[in-house]
C-alpha cells in the first residue's frame, strides 16, 4: 500500500492512501513490529519519491497521534540519514519530522 498508494501520481489516490494507513494506525493499539519495518524500509527507499511520500506518512501518523503511540525509537536514524539527503525535497521533510518530534516532545 506505502509502495503503490502514496506514490501514485494521482493526488486523491495519495490522499485515500493516507487516510486508509490512518485508519489502519487507528484500528490498531500501536503498529506491530512487521508496520514498523515495512515503513522503515520504504523510509530507506533507493527511490527518492518513495522515500519522500513514506516520511509525509509518518510525520502525518506522529501529529494525529504522537509519539506515545508512534514508536519513535527505530525511525530516528533512517530519519537522519533522511534529514542530511542530497534531495532537497527528502532533506526537507527529514526535518519537519524532527520538528514534528519537537513538537510533541519539546527539549526532553
Amino acid at each position: 500500500m506505502i509502495e503503490k498508494g502514496l506514490t501514485h501520481t494521482k493526488p486523491t489516490v495519495r490522499q485515500k492512501s493516507t487516510d486508509c494507513l490512518l485508519g489502519l494506525f487507528e484500528v490498531t493499539e500501536v503498529f506491530d513490529e512487521a508496520s514498523n519495518e515495512a515503513l522503515l524500509e520504504m523510509i530507506k527507499h533507493k527511490n527518492a519519491k518513495v522515500s519522500l511520500t513514506s516520511i509525509q506518512a509518518l510525520i502525518t501518523l506522529l501529529g494525529a497521534y504522537g509519539p506515545k503511540k508512534v514508536q519513535l525509537k527505530g525511525f530516528v536514524k533512517s530519519m537522519e540519514e533522511a534529514a542530511s539527503s542530497t534531495t532537497p525535497a527528502v532533506k526537507s521533510e527529514g526535518l519537519n519530522f524532527f520538528k514534528e518530534c519537537y513538537r510533541w516532545l519539546g527539549d526532553g
